[in-house]
């Protein structure tokens, strides 16, 4: 297989260095990706997470599950940074991933370590079936995916080098040698595994409405509609001024506690792997969350969604950390921790629906219909909310989601608006008025 290319991106954007703006750019990226992939929400924000930390994400899921897609498309829009993406094969060469000596010099006499078109040179790494490499380059990619060391081995002049790789993302239908991978006569990756802290698997969609949907779009749901929000841009260089924020946000002392007691639980129900580096990592990736939403600390809602996607080691373990988490906090914290994602889901529903163009021309009487079924559940989950007697464990990431859920809430009304006035324009009834 040849070299795949490294391909650097164009910068489009004015540099920031404002935290806040930044965040807010990477979430329109994230909102962005969940127009185009249905149901992929955690795998969204796991790679954002992974973007925002210098940390490594992988998702795993059947064939045909848009991994590697969602990984392609988030990358694409960080402007600024030169990018190695492939699809693993054993037939590769380790030195396709991590270099080699160059054969053109090596004819010459001369000794070289060539480094061109590998991982070796890129800010980011997207590799498509990484436990399919071959077995030489495993090892090798060690120390490059190590989050704390990003080096590669120069054989020729028998020396480490530091890399510009920041963040690798793999994705894979399997999983590595040493955890059930299928792959006969491969060595055991579990070292290469414990690199990539943030692991989200990728569930296949089995819900009629939502295939349904895709199919009307023409091309499930992966670009097929002519009207979709273009992503916003953000650059490397703002990648790393909103991690250095990161590092600075506040850790409270109760949610410290909560992230300990939880890793203790976890050990003590079998979750393995949870060592001190990983501990570390974790806590890096909750900083990461916090930053990412635009909150000044970490909170339960950074613990409840970061914690899922972190702590477990091997997939039977995911159902003993999902029962850890779910437990955090009271009836006020999991409520606002689960409500901004409900409504996050009925808006995507709604959306879907009103950006159809097709949907213009069926008549006030039939939009009403339509748009209050899908408003109703909304309405509900507000009067919960408003009803909500338990005050919270933690306000700040309570009143963060609110906030957060408000905002949501209002661009949703004012979309909600402009469909009703275009559809009312298409024909010759009167207007409906519809609030949320």
């Amino acid at each position: 297989m040849s070299t795949p290319p490294v391909e650097p991106t164009t910068t489009t954007t004015t540099l920031s260095q404002d935290p806040a703006e930044i965040a807010l750019r990477l979430r329109g990226i994230g909102e962005a990706a969940s127009f185009r992939y249905y149901e992929m929400s955690e795998a969204i924000r796991g790679v954002l997470l992974a973007l925002v930390s210098g940390q490594n994400a992988v998702l795993l899921g059947t064939p045909g599950t848009a991994k590697s897609a969602v990984e392609k498309f988030i990358v694409s829009c960080i402007d600024g940074s030169t990018n190695y993406i492939a699809q693993f094969q054993t037939s590769m060469r380790a030195s396709d991933i991590v270099g080699g000596r160059d054969p053109a010099l090596l004819m010459q006499g001369i000794e070289k370590w060539k480094t061109t078109g590998t991982i070796c040179e890129a800010n980011i790494a997207v590799k498509d079936e990484i436990w399919k490499g071959p077995d030489g380059a495993s090892n090798a990619m060690l120390s490059i995916t190590h989050p704390d060391e990003r080096l590669y081995t120069d054989q020729v002049q028998g020396k480490m080098i530091k890399s510009p790789l920041r963040t690798s993302l793999g994705s894979s239908n399997e999983l590595p040698a040493g955890f059930g991978g299928r792959r006969k006569g491969a060595v055991d990756m579990a070292a290469l595994w414990s690199r990539f802290v943030i692991r989200v698997v990728v569930e296949e969609i089995t819900d009629h409405s939502l295939i349904n949907r895709m199919w009307d779009e023409d091309d499930w749901g992966m670009g097929g509609v002519s009207n979709l929000p273009e992503a916003p841009r953000v650059h490397l260089e703002e990648l790393e001024v909103l991690k250095r924020h990161s590092v600075g946000i506040n850790f409270p002392v109760p949610m410290r506690a909560t992230f300990l007691d939880a890793m203790d639980e976890a050990r003590g129900k079998g979750v393995t792997g949870l060592d001190p580096r990983k501990k570390k990592y974790v806590r890096r990736i909750l900083h990461a969350s916090a930053a990412l939403r635009g909150s000044s600390q970490v909170g339960l809602y950074d613990l409840r969604t970061v914690l899922p996607i972190t702590l477990w080691n091997e997939p039977d373990q995911r159902t003993a950390v999902k029962q850890i988490v779910d437990a955090l906090g009271n009836d006020a914290d999991r409520f606002a921790a689960e409500a901004f994602q409900g409504l996050e889901d009925h808006a995507r529903g709604m959306r879907a629906f009103i950006q159809v163009p097709d949907n213009l021309n069926i008549g006030m009487e039939r939009a009403h219909e339509e748009i209050v079924s899908r408003v109703d559940p909304i309405k509900e989950l507000t009067r919960a909310w408003d009803d909500m007697k338990t005050k919270p464990e933690d306000p700040d990431s309570y009143n963060a989601a609110r906030a957060s859920y408000d905002v949501t809430k209002n661009h949703l009304r004012e979309e909600i608006a402009l469909y009703l006035a275009a559809v009312q324009a298409n024909s010759e009834t009167e207007k409906i008025n519809l609030d949320i």
